[in-house]
């Protein structure tokens, strides 16, 4: 099929190419050097190994409902070619992340020009979830990457790729469902009498990705696990169930305009930045007003990348509804993600615009500070985030590590979450047991022989209910060196906030002693120690 004209301002091929590669380097060396800084978002990234390595134990065999299963599968696809799979979670993450800083400039190129392609492509090179959750074994950054590969294709009228593409991108994150199959069947409908050959082609798209989640919907059904065709149940369920279950109907609202209002004038600011949050929806306006006075294939893609920021932001919003977490919980900041690719496109075309509309002395300083004040909330957020998990997980992490660097592998340690899952990422002799085991007993003396006897090395408490450990041993929570018949734990890390305690288990002859002092760096005593 010939390609339909861009628009008289758009680059040329070649330039577009180097936009987008230039940029997709800048992104990639970013993630690279944010990759040994940065410890993940929270639990599900250390999860996502232990479901890869499942996955390739199993032969691609096993399916864990509860996370769609399309990034444990590239996971494991890397990792079959001799890389543990926290290395090829990286991998898969980093690449996927630069992708998508050039699939942003290259779109920003060809739809609109030069200039906004560079500079939407440095804005998500650099914008902090889409940066560090790139650096980390999370999904959003291959979701992304095939969710806008799926929009360009169906902006560039190749229609049953672009929704192989977003049906690929639903295997990955449920949400490109909800979010862009709406999108797809407005465009179709809006295109009927204008465009039928379009309209058709969008629903053809939106077939393709509404086939793929029916199918999804009946396996998930008939799967042991999953017993329903709700496929999006559970994660509803575990999104909702303490935020309102006990509110009455004036909390609830109260709640649901808390979340709203503070996502809207609290999280958005600070993420995406005031240059972006001012301009995407001019860039938004603007797109759809030149829709209706041209039918110029330039401004029908301009519609439709801003018909697909609507959709994201729409689901956003209602998940926000729905969850009514409060403003400031970290899980706003990765459901935003999806979203930031397209208000970056559209808020550097609105920001043009405006900038056109007024006089140049007054245009250069203001853009100036919106570029200054961009940066700095840019480098504050990101800052913040990688303290944050190097306090709540990076403790974990490092204990985890010194553990399987300063003990030989014939020992069992007692753990749980990241910790477990870390030491679980790869095969070894060295036992993991959790403190669910219904032989863990409760009792100092009794546990004291049960780590004796079952030869552990380490004991990483937690103050999580969900783990197991605060109801069993709550004698363990002041961080000091504890006694239990044949046993001694003595403390070797801590991390305060999240509330992890690691002891060395010191005994006569049952463990050899550590061959290296834990880390420096790993010990968060608590507040007034």
């Amino acid at each position: 099929m010939p390609e339909a004209p861009t628009g008289a301002g758009s680059a040329s091929l070649r330039s577009s190419f180097a936009i987008a590669l230039g940029t997709a380097l800048v992104g990639l060396a970013y993630r690279l050097w944010l990759v040994p800084r940065y410890f993940g978002h929270e639990e599900e990234d250390w999860g996502n190994l232990q479901i890869a390595r499942g996955v390739v134990e199993s032969g691609f065999r096993w399916l864990e409902l509860e996370h769609m299963p399309g990034y444990a599968w590239l996971v494991a696809i890397v990792s079959l070619l001799g890389f543990d799979v926290e290395v090829a979670a990286r991998i898969v993450a980093v690449l996927s992340g630069a992708l998508v800083v050039g699939l942003v400039a290259w779109i920003g190129a060809r739809w609109y020009d030069a200039t906004t392609g560079l500079v939407a492509g440095l804005l998500v090179a650099f914008q902090p979830e889409a940066a560090l959750y790139s650096a980390t074994a999370l999904r959003e950054s291959s979701y992304l990457a095939l969710a806008l590969l799926g929009v360009l294709l169906c902006g560039e009228r190749r229609f049953a790729w672009g929704g192989a593409s977003l049906a690929a991108a639903f295997l990955i994150r449920f949400n490109a469902f909800f979010s862009l199959f709406p999108a797809l069947l407005i465009a179709a409908a809006w295109s009927w009498r204008r465009d039928r050959k379009a309209a058709i082609g969008a629903a053809i798209s939106a077939a393709v990705l509404g086939a793929m989640t029916a199918g999804w919907s009946v396996l998930y059904r008939l799967h042991p696990d999953g017993g329903s065709f709700n496929f999006w149940g559970g994660v509803l369920g575990r999104n909702t169930g303490g935020a309102v279950g006990d509110l009455s109907g004036p909390e609830h609202v109260e709640a649901v305009l808390e979340a709203v209002l503070g996502l809207a004038f609290r999280v958005m600011p600070g993420h995406l930045g005031p240059a972006v949050l001012l301009c995407a929806p001019v860039g938004v306006a603007v797109a759809f007003l030149a829709l209706r006075r041209s039918q110029d294939e330039a401004f029908v893609r301009r519609a439709w990348l801003a018909l697909c920021a609507l959709g994201t932001l729409g689901l956003l919003f209602a998940t926000a509804v729905v969850s009514t977490y409060e403003w400031f919980h970290n899980l706003y900041w990765k459901w935003l993600t999806p979203s930031v690719p397209f208000l970056a496109l559209l808020g550097v075309h609105g920001a043009r615009v405006l900038a056109r509309s007024v006089p140049a002395a007054v245009a250069r300083p203001l853009l100036a500070i919106l570029v200054l004040s961009t940066g700095l909330a840019f480098g504050l957020q990101t800052q913040n985030q990688v303290d944050a998990s190097v306090r709540m997980y990076g403790v974990q992490v490092r204990t985890a590590r010194w553990i399987e660097e300063a003990y030989i592998e014939d020992i069992a340690v007692v753990a749980d979450g990241i910790p477990a899952w870390y030491i679980g990422r790869k095969p070894s002799d060295r036992v993991v047991i959790r403190w669910t085991d219904p032989r863990v007993p409760s009792e100092r003396a009794a546990l004291g022989r049960f780590l004796f006897e079952n030869r552990v090395a380490s004991v990483l408490w937690f103050r999580e209910e969900w783990i197991g450990a605060a109801e069993k041993a709550p004698y363990l929570a002041e961080g000091v060196a504890t006694e239990l018949g044949p046993v001694t734990l003595k403390p070797v890390a801590w991390s305060h906030e999240y509330g992890m305690i690691g002891y060395a288990v010191e005994q006569a002859h049952a463990v050899p002693p550590p061959k290296m002092q834990p880390p420096d760096g790993v010990w968060f005593p608590p507040e007034g120690q």
